[in-house]
Parts: C-alpha cells; sequence; structure tokens
C-alpha cells in the first residue's frame, strides 16, 4: 500500500476509532445518568411523609387532641424535608458522574487520535503543501533541479531503507553524483503527488500550436 494510500486508509480508520467511542461513550453516560430515577423512590418517600406530617400537624389543632400529635407531625414533616434534599443531591451528583464518565471514557479511547494521528497528519500535510508550492515554478532548470535535490535528499532522510532500497542501489552515491530524478520521484510518490509535477506544467506541441494559430 503506498504513503498516500496509507494515510487515506489511517484518516478512515481514526474517524471510526472516533466515533465508535463517541457512541460507547454516550450509552456508557447513559446508562450512569439513568441510575438518578433510583432517587424518584427516595423522593416518593419525602413527599408521603410531608403530607402525613402535615395532616398530623391538622390533628394537633383540634381541640381534646394532645400538643405532641401537632409536634410528633412537624418532626415528620422536617425528616421528609430533609430525605427531599438528600434525594436532590444524590440525583445532582449522579448526573455530574455520568457526563464526568462519558467524557473521560471518550477522552481516554480517544487520546492517541488528537496527540498522535493528528500532529502526525498535519506535518504531513504541511509538508505536502510546501512541496506543492514550489512544484511547477520554472520549465526546468536551476529551479527544477534545486527541486529535485530537496526531494531526494528528502527521500533519504525519510523513506524507510527497504523502499528506499528499491528505488536506488545506492542512495547516498546518486545524491553524491546529483543522480536525483529517481529519488525525488520517489518521495513525491511517497507524499501522494503525482511525480510528473516535477517536470511543470505541460505545454502543447509546437505543430499543435501552430496549427491551431492557423485555424
Amino acid at each position: 500500500m503506498g504513503s498516500a494510500r496509507r494515510a487515506r486508509a489511517l484518516d478512515a480508520l481514526a474517524v471510526l476509532w472516533v466515533l465508535v467511542w463517541l457512541v460507547a461513550a454516550t450509552v456508557l453516560g447513559s446508562a450512569t445518568w439513568g441510575l438518578a430515577d433510583m432517587t424518584d423512590t427516595a423522593r416518593s418517600a419525602a413527599s408521603a411523609a410531608d403530607q402525613a406530617g402535615r395532616a398530623l400537624e391538622d390533628l394537633g389543632d383540634l381541640p381534646l387532641v394532645p400538643d405532641r400529635t401537632g409536634e410528633l407531625g412537624a418532626s415528620i414533616r422536617e425528616q421528609g424535608a430533609s430525605i427531599e434534599t438528600q434525594a436532590l443531591t444524590a440525583r445532582s451528583s449522579i448526573h455530574r458522574v455520568a457526563v464526568g464518565l462519558g467524557v473521560a471514557v471518550f477522552a481516554a479511547a480517544t487520546a492517541p487520535v488528537w496527540l498522535v494521528h493528528l500532529p502526525v497528519r498535519a506535518r504531513r500535510q504541511r509538508a505536502i503543501a510546501g512541496v506543492l508550492a514550489h512544484l511547477g515554478g520554472g520549465d526546468g532548470g536551476r529551479e527544477r533541479d534545486a527541486m529535485a535535490a530537496y526531494l531526494a535528499h528528502r527521500a533519504v532522510a525519510t523513506m524507510p531503507p527497504p523502499r528506499l532500497l528499491a528505488v536506488s542501489g545506492d542512495p547516498a552515491g546518486d545524491l553524491a553524483a546529483g543522480r536525483h530524478d529517481a529519488l525525488a520521484r520517489a518521495e513525491l510518490t511517497r507524499l501522494g503527488i503525482d511525480p510528473h509535477r516535477l517536470d511543470g506544467p505541460r505545454h502543447p506541441p509546437a505543430h499543435a500550436a501552430g496549427a491551431g494559430d492557423r485555424r
């Protein structure tokens, strides 16, 4: 697989990896968020206690009913309010844990994408952009030779040895002798750039242009 195709495959794999873990983190967070529903039982009990306490307070206001009845009702209502507060606090805590757990799982699982793949991809794109900015700038001559030499040295510096030796049996000797074309074209291919771009823009043959003028 060529370098450009491998880069595209890695991009696709990185996107798929991020999407998979986004779904997984969302499912995990949603499941944890749902645990907050368990506090509904406590809130229902608190509501029932409040109603019972209110009834005892009303009963305590009646004649011949001991005052302790109203006091007991007030105490029950206080306990019910405390249970309600604790249930709401627990519900809020569970929601925070659900969000934090989902974010933590997603961040940890996709960290290689953000910390490794994207920086490497950005460096590659900058390298490609820099090469493209200087390709085809002239019709041969010293500018073309300088670009070929630059690309040849890049090939020797960045290509894996097996691939480099497949292009040239003596890379160092080719550099020293100024034989840059094969290495330069191999480096363009590695970057996913058409190696013919090294030759600059193509012009129609002179006889074709003359035929067009005669028309």
